[in-house]
């Protein structure tokens, strides 16, 4: 579909969200009505199948599934294109097709599509006047169609495109998180094959598609020149259809080929099941569905219980808002091979690319908006800042960095690369499609733009836009050649994040000016616990944000390293610092010390990776903490960043499993504790997580204290 990116720019949310469903209603409509199912809402286009059921015995052929297809997006293009937009003058209400009074013409259109009227009949009630003088002059000047108190705010249109073969449909996730619904298999490509070589107003059909309605149909032009040539051809545009199907007895007003609504049988599925029953089906039925939409059911206020009708509640729920959207292309090649190890590889991959994803997002409270392959191929789409999650320094603090972490697991973790493309902007959010079969998506100009950041051939990984480049301060970026987009006027400029050293922490400077009162009184505290053995001690520092106690900390932390080398204490001093969203994630302040610990330990011939160095240059050695004086030796300490992340993968991976072997643990540990909670990435071992039933919260908490003791004693 065509048009959406220009009225999203001039429209209220309410004449929004309006327009945008009205003519989503007329589609699915249309496409259930003669008997097809929507697979996939893909921002502004739709997948739709027609499906040979072979457990049915009088299921009809393939052949006569395409020619349904076939006369559906005739009068899709028939009825749908050229759609007018109308705005009130001076005001920001919309009037389509529907009329002025959204909610009564939206029940007009379903009653009238439930008693099984034609489309045709059920658009022209549902036009304005002068939408109805524009239906029977379709060709005509859109000047015409212009009231008095009214102006054309914009046109939307669409185009299809068919295709035929063999699918797979695969359920990925989890049960924690998310879970989607995965279409895979050649008719994809076909389909978007033939969407390109479409324009608005045209149904395109795939050389396969061709080959069996051919079987049904007489099909008019060179048809069979696009078949030797694997070409897409045109079947039909607009009020024309170069297919004839009456004689065969396949008409646009076949009842044979009309759908059956089904969705009393959902209802009566569930007669038999008790309360637990219903509610476990509804949590996993819910991880199908958008976070916001399942917030919004769970918290279920009185004043949404009272509206009237869904219409009324979407167009509640609908706004704009600033979110920033991350378009995520895994590098992989989704086709079936029909080689069922290899198949089976593909679908494991799919998965985990979808766990690997949604555990990241999950860290900083972020939203996946759909897992889909399309015409792009394997697309993940993330955002931050709708409802449920939106926070203080969003993009700089959680957007961004989610972005970089995402594209490094799959790397790191599955050794998959990927292309990311990121962009802040206002973008309409909420309920998309007909009154029976709809989703919650983001729209917008910085949408279009974060999809084609992701395809360009320019991105080397990560590319943002301008908007998340001004909103990141601690994070450098590379800019590129400004790129023209489908909703903006000028050029837009776009970056390429290239990460620091330790951006959330900063680095410690021997210049550093102010706070050294509060970082003198945390050396003492740490003089104090190598002094008295068996010491503990808690420091809680608290002030207003932005003053600097990250700074301050960093310098306190360097100061100590360095006084406890001056004092010839092998010491180590690790930090971690977590935010809001890592309460989600388990041990998520201590697995970094632990992993710091873990790489600094002494294991069998192994040498220390720190306590050995000696101190050269004119800083002075003392024996004893008791002859360190801090306020003495304030001046000779040497000041030096030093990063908790210095290993490498199989350095980590090595020492622990040397850790698990000495405590004799088992080899689940490796996955469960080592890549789960720790974040080891060892590619060469597979999971063992569906193994791992044994392994209660008991069990790890007990390993990680035991493990913990082991490398202090060996550190």
């Amino acid at each position: 579909m065509s048009g959406f990116t220009k009225i999203s720019t001039t429209l209220d949310v309410e004449s929004l969200s309006d327009a945008i469903n009205s003519y989503f209603e007329m589609i699915v409509n249309n496409i259930t009505t003669y008997g097809g199912d929507i697979l996939k809402f893909a921002g502004d286009a739709i997948f739709a199948e027609w499906r040979v059921d072979l457990s049915q015995k009088n299921t009809i052929d393939l052949e006569a599934c395409v020619a349904t297809a076939a006369i559906c997006g005739a009068n899709i293009v028939k009825t749908c294109s050229n759609f007018p937009i109308f705005a009130k003058k001076n005001q920001s209400s919309v009037m389509s097709r529907r009329g002025s009074s959204g909610g009564s013409a939206n029940c007009s259109l379903n009653n009238s599509f439930a008693k099984g009227e034609s489309e045709q009949s059920v658009l022209y009630e549902t036009m304005t006047k002068p939408a109805k003088e524009r239906r029977f002059q379709r060709r005509g000047s859109l000047s015409r169609i212009q009231s008095v108190t009214s102006m054309v705010a914009g046109t939307l249109n669409v185009k299809c495109g068919l295709g035929v073969g063999e699918m797979v449909g695969m359920h990925a996730g989890d049960n924690i998180f998310r879970r989607e619904y995965l279409i895979l298999g050649n008719p994809i490509d076909q389909v978007s094959n033939a969407e390109c070589a479409a324009k608005l107003g045209e149904v395109f059909a795939s050389p396969e598609a061709l080959e069996c309605l051919s079987k049904v149909c007489e099909i008019e032009g060179d048809w069979k020149s696009a078949v030797i040539e694997r070409k897409p051809f045109c079947i039909a545009a607009l009020d024309e259809h170069f297919f004839q199907y009456e004689q065969y007895g396949i008409g646009f007003d076949n009842d044979d080929l009309r759908g059956i609504d089904e969705s009393g049988n959902v209802l009566r599925w569930c007669d038999d099941l008790d309360f637990t029953e219903l509610e476990m089906l509804k949590k996993m039925i819910s991880l199908y569905v958008h976070p916001v939409v399942v917030n919004d059911e769970n918290e279920g206020s009185m004043q949404t219980k009272k509206r009237s009708s869904d219409h009324e509640r979407h167009l509640a729920e609908a706004e704009l808002r600033n979110v920033y959207v991350m378009f995520i292309m895994p590098l992989i090649e989704p086709n079936l091979t029909g080689d069922q190890k290899k198949d089976q590889h593909l679908f494991h991959l799919l998965n985990n690319v979808m766990n690997v994803t949604t555990r990241e997002l999950g860290k900083m409270q972020g939203h996946l908006r759909q897992f889909i392959v399309d015409d792009k191929g394997v697309v993940l789409i993330g955002t931050f800042g709708l409802r449920g999650s939106t926070f203080p320094n969003m993009i700089a603090q959680r957007a961004l960095p989610v972005t970089l972490s995402i594209h490094e697991a799959l790397k790191d973790e599955l050794g998959v690369e990927s292309k990311v493309g990121g962009t802040f902007g206002r973008v309409y959010c909420g309920v998309v499609g007909g009154s029976k079969r709809h989703e919650y998506a983001a729209l917008g100009p910085s949408v279009n733009l974060a999809a084609r950041l992701m395809a360009s051939k320019t991105n080397p990984g990560v590319l943002v836009d301008k908007n998340v480049r001004m909103l990141t301060s601690q994070i450098f970026f590379k800019p590129l050649p400004p790129v023209n987009a489908k909703g903006y006027d000028d050029p837009v400029p776009i970056f390429v994040p290239v990460q620091g050293n330790e951006p959330r922490w900063g680095n410690a400077k021997n210049n550093f000016v102010g706070r050294s009162n509060e970082i003198k009184q945390i050396m003492h505290i740490a003089k104090k616990i190598i002094s008295e053995r068996g010491a503990s001690k808690f420091v809680f520092i608290s002030a207003t944000s932005g003053t600097g106690k990250s700074s301050m900390l960093v310098q306190a932390t360097e100061r100590v390293r360095a006084m406890m080398k001056m004092i010839k204490k092998r010491v180590i001093v690790t930090r971690n610092i977590s935010n809001e969203g890592d309460t989600r994630v388990p041990f998520s302040l201590f697995r970094v010390i632990f992993k710091d610990l873990l790489l600094r330990a002494k294991l069998d011939d192994d040498n220390p990776l720190t306590g050995r160095r000696t101190s050269r240059g004119s800083m002075s050695l003392v024996d004893s903490s008791d002859e360190f004086s801090i306020d003495d030796h304030w001046d000779q300490l040497s000041i030096k960043s030093h990063s908790t992340n210095e290993s490498t993968m199989s350095t980590e991976v090595t020492r622990f499993r040397y850790i698990c072997k000495e405590m004799n643990a088992s080899p689940e540990f490796i996955d469960i504790v080592g890549k789960k909670l720790l974040g080891l990435r060892d590619k060469s071992v597979d999971s063992v997580t569906a193994n791992a039933s044994s392994l209660n919260l008991k069990a790890i908490v007990d390993f990680m204290a035991g493990g913990f003791i082991l490398i202090t004693k060996k550190t």
